[in-house]
């Protein structure tokens, strides 16, 4: 449809009439009106083609559903709605409206992650005490589920299902109104992470009002026309996507989550079509269009329509602000349409925001003072600049904040210290307090946490001062000339990876592991990457310290997780061990990297006089070095340090003239002998030309996974007991080790089955298992001494891994958190051929094929993996000898920062990326930076020591021969896998 169609126009340039008091009136007021006009469309996620629908029919579609739902149970009952994106979702949405009934929204279900999906979905129908669900087959999985799905929410207490696209021509006329009231329940909106513990936030008829009004004084224009990808199941998605365009009576154009992540061009080009004006995002939308809308589209896009684009639901980035303007500049985009908000769930959508018509604004402020002094305004010189004036030192790391902007209408916003609740002047960090007619009252049954969040009051504010009471968010911030700025996390809801997680659940997972860790002993918590998640080091342990803290110093979405906990009876336990299983732990039950674990004795963290854990001071304690560990771990580095010290920088100091490790790929070695339980190697098998193997030979089968075993954990022997982790293994190993064996037997192998049989015993009985299913033949090589099946070529398997496809997804996605991108930096001295060694940086990803994984969506929308033909990196070279030594500091944290938000895309690459500064004559620093799907810190440490020993035990008249013989050594190794 046109937007020149006049169905399509905006219906009334103004909001509805005061005497409507919930959204059943406004959209039957308008469906009288306007019956015709376009209240939806709906963009299909493959053809692009629409679906619309009129004030109308929507009325009509709410209706049957309506009456539908009062043959099943009564007034005020919770339904639950397992509906894809769409207009069957709106409908069913206000049917629970118009009946009376309490909407209960939620995602439908996720085919591939079933056991994950379907347990969250089992939590909320309990808690709820759901009595109906509102569904379809698309959104139980497919019919192959619907059985299996229906038959546990029933064992959950549902008891009737209506599934919407089977609704017979009920007459609409039948429809009995029901007597709706503005404090009526509407909606239970459950916040994501929830599975253990659902929070449903009671959101009543008129906070859905209330909010939509505010929004709309705010942010209204003129012919407005609303254009949304977000998931319409809560706060962003549902408010702003759904009830403000229906209150204000202006058309939405919709197309799901799915259609944006697979073409984030989709957005722009309907919001250029349909002349949109209204839009919001996450940074993370924002940092996608970036990275994946394509030079020669944006000759085709006028977003020049676009007056209020929202930027909220995570932390906002002006980094990234500034690069979407710069970029959609050419098209259109109007920087003053970006409108940085603030808001939550708890208080239905929006809290604040700015202003319309005006540049947003960010301040760089220091960033120790940010917990809890005054924050401190940077210069531009790196200077800080006081309440005063004054000034103190350069070289402050700092960090940049984006301005929330101004309370909306009628919304209070205070800052309050967390524990006296005593209300703080502007510009001191606090816990930010909320109070509006929008803010909901509780959370379904939970009666001690809604009068711990909802309705508390400031220490100094005497009862009864107003009718209402203040929303405890959770978040950390201050005010700063009229404006609110987010600096952190009170509560002990953590964002990792774009998900919610909450503390206790991670806690309760991690003390189970053992019992030598104590039982409510233990925190978890998050650090933004700019708060440089290491605690203080000592003097002894600081390596180019300055350096290494600017380092740290780098702007990137999401938190990391950190594990501070109690031990008992240390002395008894392996540590090591300990830290091992936690980390497996976390990523086999919630998908989590762990950045940092810190065991320290029993009774060292810090309580309240009740024996309560004091997690905020806990946290601060860790940053600031106080504790004395007993092992602290820290992932970034791949170091386990258990003299309490942590693995010092991400800063390393070579002498690359000096003795160096041997290189991580050792020579490979076959020919192997059997007794007593240990596998020996002695010669490759891909070298042994003579050696055949008939299928369902376990001895045969056995010599080869100890060869690639030994071969990659550089053993010279293969033991039963032995674990891949405690031999070095990391995720380059793992890629290696998986993608020999694939290769030599030709079986489906990949990093999952490593990670569900890590000791070598236990993976030799996973390869029989795979090979006498049928996955795959023993191979034998060819003349070339490469590995081939024996019945036929091995084709190699370009379907992604379980962990390929969180990897794509979360690269989809945008998401660029620290376990995303790894970064490395070297100071290396004495270094007399840096042309060599660039040469070599270059030549990395020749020399290991695993760094040219390119991951793309074939026609039929699947995602493959391939090598791509790109032999060489681009190594960025510059030349600072002339800077001063003060300033080559600032201009390293600054390059740092660059190269580390600069993004990596699987899709179409690069997944890694160096840069050379030439310091003094014989002095530089090295960076590196991969994708974390082809690399992990440690493995990054390992390739830049290589690229070191390389160096210093290479003659130095070498020829381009040795090169030669690496790329046809590493050409064999399956790269295709994924750490």
């Amino acid at each position: 449809m046109s937007t020149t169609d006049p169905a399509f126009q905006a219906v009334a340039d103004q909001p509805p009439s005061g005497r409507l008091r919930h959204f059943v009136d406004i959209v039957r007021w308008r469906a009288e009106r306007y019956a015709d006009q376009v209240a939806f469309t709906f963009l299909a996620p493959a053809d692009g083609q629409s679906e619309t629908i009129s004030y109308s029919e929507l009325d009509e579609r709410a209706r049957r559903i309506a009456i539908a739902l009062a043959e099943q149970g009564e007034r005020g009952d919770r339904v639950l709605v397992v509906q894809t994106p769409g207009l069957d979702y709106i409908a069913s949405l206000l049917g629970c409206f118009y009946s009376g009934r309490v909407a209960v929204p939620v995602y439908p279900l996720d085919l591939f992650r079933l056991r994950s999906s379907l347990p969250r979905l089992e939590a909320i129908t309990r808690d709820a005490r759901a009595r109906t669900v509102l569904t379809s087959v698309e959104a139980l999985g497919g019919s192959a589920n619907e059985l299996k799905v229906l038959g546990s929410l029933w064992g959950c207490g549902a008891e009737a299902v209506i599934r919407t696209d089977r609704l017979t021509d009920t007459a609409a006329s039948d429809y009995r109104p029901e007597r709706i009231h503005s404090g009526d329940v509407a909606i239970l909106q459950y916040t994501s992470g929830t599975t253990a513990d659902p929070r449903g936030v009671v959101l009543r008829h008129r906070h859905l009002l209330a909010n939509a009004q505010q929004i709309y004084s705010a942010y209204h224009v003129p012919d407005a026309v609303c254009v949304f990808w977000l998931p319409p199941y809560h706060d962003m998605g549902l408010v702003g996507g759904l009830m403000l365009p229906l209150y204000a009576g202006r058309p939405s154009v919709l197309m799901s989550p799915t259609s944006f992540v697979q073409d984030p061009a989709a957005w722009l080009r309907a919001i250029s079509d349909y002349r949109g004006t209204t839009t919001a995002s996450p940074n993370f939308g924002f940092e996608l269009c970036l990275r994946k809308v394509h030079d020669e589209t944006l000759e085709s896009l006028d977003l020049s329509s676009l007056r209020v684009t929202i930027s909220g639901a995570e932390p906002i980035r002006a980094a990234t602000m500034r690069r979407f303007t710069e970029r959609f500049g050419a098209s259109g985009f109007c920087p003053s349409a970006f409108t940085p908000a603030y808001g939550m769930a708890e208080a239905t959508l929006a809290i604040t925001g700015k202003p319309r018509g005006c540049l947003p604004r960010s301040v760089r402020f220091a960033a120790e003072p940010l917990r809890t002094n005054p924050p401190t305004a940077v210069a531009a010189n790196g200077t800080t600049v006081d309440a005063a004036g004054g000034t103190t030192h350069a070289r402050t790391r700092s960090v940049e904040i984006v301005s929330c902007g101004k309370p909306l209408d009628r919304t209070e916003v205070i800052v309050v210290d967390p524990e006296t609740r005593e209300r703080l002047g502007a510009g001191m960090v606090g816990e930010i307090w909320v109070r509006s007619p929008a803010v909901a009252g509780e959370y379904w049954q939970r009666r001690e946490l809604s009068e711990s969040t909802f309705g508390v009051r400031p220490g100094s504010d005497p009862a009864g001062d107003s009718d209402e009471g203040f929303l405890r968010t959770g978040d950390l911030g201050f005010l700063h000339d009229g404006e609110l700025f987010v600096s952190g996390r009170l509560k002990d809801c953590l964002i990792i990876a774009g998900r919610n997680h909450f503390a206790h659940e991670i806690e309760a997972a991690v003390q189970a592991v053992d019992p030598a860790l104590k039982v409510d002993g233990g925190i978890a918590f998050g650090i933004e990457p700019d708060s440089h998640s290491e605690p203080a080091m000592s003097e002894a342990d600081d390596i180019a310290a300055d350096e290494a803290s600017a380092a740290g110093d780098v702007a990137a979405a999401g938190e990391q997780l950190v594990i501070v906990q109690e031990l008992l009876r240390p002395k008894r336990v392996d540590v090591a061990e300990l830290v091992r299983q936690i980390r497996m732990e976390l990523v086999e039950r919630f998908g989590l990297a762990v950045a940092a674990i810190c065991f320290v004795p029993a009774g060292t963290l810090p309580r309240t006089s009740s024996g309560k854990l004091r997690r905020a001071r806990c946290r601060e304690e860790y940053l600031g070095g106080v504790y004395s560990p007993i092992f602290h771990w820290v992932a970034a580095h791949g170091a386990r340090e258990s003299n309490g010290a942590p693995a010092a920088n991400s800063l390393v100091n070579l002498e690359v003239n000096s003795p160096a490790n041997p290189p991580m790929n050792g020579t490979s070695t076959a020919g192997l002998s059997h007794s007593s339980g240990v596998v020996s190697s002695s010669a490759s098998p891909s070298n042994d030309r003579s050696a055949t193997f008939e299928s369902g030979d376990r001895g045969a089968i056995e010599r080869v996974v100890a060869a690639s075993w030994c071969e990659v954990l550089e053993l010279s022997a293969a033991e039963a007991s032995q674990h891949f982790l405690d031999h070095g293994g990391h995720s380059l190993a793992a890629l290696s080790l998986v993608s020999r064996i694939r290769d030599r037997l030709g079986i489906t192998v990949d990093f999952e089955t490593l990670m569900r049989a890590p000791r070598f015993g236990q993976l030799v009985d996973e390869v029989v298992r795979l090979v006498e299913a049928g996955d795959g033949e023993l191979a034998t090589p060819d003349r070339n001494g490469v590995s081939v099946s024996e019945t036929a070529p091995a084709k190699r398997d370009d379907r992604l891994t379980a962990s390929q496809q969180r990897f794509w997804l979360l690269d989809s996605l945008g998401m660029r958190q620290a376990f995303l991108h790894v970064e490395l930096s070297l100071r290396l001295r004495g270094c007399a051929d840096p042309e060599r060694l660039l040469r070599r940086v270059a030549e990395l990803p020749r020399r290991h094929p695993g760094l040219r994984l390119r991951i793309a969506v074939d026609d039929s929308g699947v995602p493959r993996q391939r090598i791509s033909d790109e032999l060489e990196i681009d190594v960025r070279r510059f030349d600072w000898r002339t800077v001063a030594d003060e300033d080559q500091a600032i201009r390293l944290r600054e390059l740092r920062r660059e190269l580390t938000d600069e993004p990596l895309g699987l899709e179409q690459g690069p997944v890694m990326r160096a840069a050379w500064v030439q310091l003094a004559h014989d002095e530089a620093e090295l960076s590196l930076i991969a994708h974390h799907a082809v690399c992990d810190g440690w493995s990054l440490r390992l390739l830049a020591e290589d690229l070191a020993a390389d160096l210093a035990d290479s003659p130095a008249d070498e020829t381009d021969e040795a090169d030669e013989a690496d790329e046809a050594d590493e050409a064999d190794e399956g790269s295709l896998g994924v750490a």
